[in-house]
């Protein structure tokens, strides 16, 4: 590991010897806070366009924003991304001035990092008038104002706009707050993690909006129904309630969280066109549960009804789903019949365990399956009788952890010589 001035003779070395360097990435275990002979090195590799600055998860503060001044040098730079720690927000002590190199950068056109929102900062990488793409960072609770979100609105040049959760404005509020977005009418994606139904005209009005990920909460003024978002056609990061009925040309729904009830309903009554619904379905190495695609008072009875609305979605080919209770499967069997990929988890829910997935490998629409099946771990016989099932596919994953995998390879090769499975 490099302390501050060894690197810095490091980077020196770098600008005498490979001057057509275009491309820089530096990932540190220690802060740069004042160190000159760092940030002054990469003040002049003036032949840089792109630049990350990365530091290790343990570091609470890599660097002060002022610290970056130096680069504004870096005059040809298109890409720059930095993550400065966990303080790095709470340390830019709202100084905007601290931001005023953003100024020299005016070929930037992709900007990520620890960025306040506050109007002041956004003011000055206004002045980046190349920008697209302008992902904020923080995680730090800074509670902007709406003049800062007006701020915000004022990067009209922007297709991809990302807000971290520390910058959402309180539910009641929303609607207002993202109303200063309109004027971004070049605006493709937008990842904003809270959204309420108040703000779907907002999004109406953005008519090159494509994408928008975020978790639907209630609160705040409720969507009449008039108004529909007919250009968005990627939902990701969904969940709670996600007023489907706004957005009828939807083609790529993911979860990342539990759906409401109500909002699998309207799913499968209002987006004809889906024709994937994914969710983060944990895989090695991240061994952890699978988490419910429904909230968990939804009854059966509930989750049944609105998986058989799924068969209103004849496009539907890619279905990744979290099981955690039989009936969700026998539901999703029965209605998603012409489906080719299938990706699933099960959640622990005692008594529920891999063999319930059977009458979906049995589906001869199936050409592809991924099962994580970490937690809970799988019986030999069980993962025999799902690639019985699944014969027919043209390629089975397995997600299992060490422990598991002697298990399972036994099972693989014993099904092959049973004639079971040729995968």
């Amino acid at each position: 590991m490099l302390n501050s001035l060894a690197l810095g003779m490091v980077l020196s070395s770098i600008n005498a010897q490979l001057p057509q360097l275009r491309t820089l990435s530096l990932t540190s275990k220690c802060s740069w806070t004042g160190a000159d002979a760092v940030w002054s090195q990469l003040g002049q590799a003036t032949q840089l366009t792109k630049l990350g600055i990365k530091f290790d998860k343990a570091i609470e503060l890599g660097a002060h924003m002022k610290d970056l001044a130096p680069l504004s040098s870096l005059t040809g730079l298109q890409c720059l991304a930095f993550r400065l720690g966990k303080m790095a927000a709470k340390a830019q002590g709202l100084d905007c001035s601290d931001a005023r190199f953003f100024g020299n950068l005016t070929a930037l056109n992709t900007l990520a990092g620890d960025i306040v929102l506050k109007a002041g900062m956004v003011e000055h990488i206004s002045s980046c008038t190349a920008l697209q793409s302008l992902v904020l960072h923080t995680r730090t609770r800074v509670r902007p104002s709406s003049s800062d979100w007006q701020a915000l609105g004022q990067l009209v040049q922007l297709t991809k706009l990302h807000i971290s959760p520390g910058m959402m404005p309180p539910d009641q509020d929303m609607q207002q707050y993202y109303s200063a977005l309109q004027c971004l009418t070049d605006l493709q994606q937008l990842v904003a993690w809270r959204i309420t139904a108040g703000v779907v005209p907002t999004l109406a009005a953005l008519t090159k909006l494509t994408a928008v990920h975020g978790s639907w909460v209630a609160g705040g003024q409720a969507w009449d129904g008039d108004v529909a978002c007919e250009h968005v056609v990627r939902m990701i990061e969904a969940s709670g309630l996600v007023p489907f009925k706004a957005f009828p040309n939807v083609e790529v729904v993911g979860l990342a969280g539990p759906l409401d009830v109500a909002s699998w309903e309207a799913l499968g009554s209002w987006c004809p066109k889906v024709r994937k619904i994914a969710t983060s379905t944990p895989r090695p190495p991240m061994v952890r549960p699978a988490w419910p695609c429904f909230p968990s008072g939804a009854a059966g009875t509930e989750r049944v009804a609105t998986l058989k609305g799924l068969a209103q979605l004849t496009h539907l080919t890619q279905l990744q789903f979290n099981v955690s209770h039989e009936l969700e499967v026998l539901a999703l069997a029965d209605a998603v019949k012409q489906v080719e990929l299938l990706k699933f988890g099960v959640c622990p829910v005692a008594g529920l365990d891999w063999g319930c997935l059977l009458p979906l490998a049995k589906l001869p629409s199936v050409k592809s399956a991924y099962l994580c099946m970490c937690v809970p771990p799988p019986s030999k016989h069980v993962v025999q009788m799902l690639l019985s099932g699944l014969a027919h596919a043209r390629s089975v994953t397995l997600f299992v952890t060490d422990a598991d995998v002697a298990a399972v390879q036994e099972a693989f090769d014993e099904s092959r010589a049973m004639g079971l499975s040729s995968n």
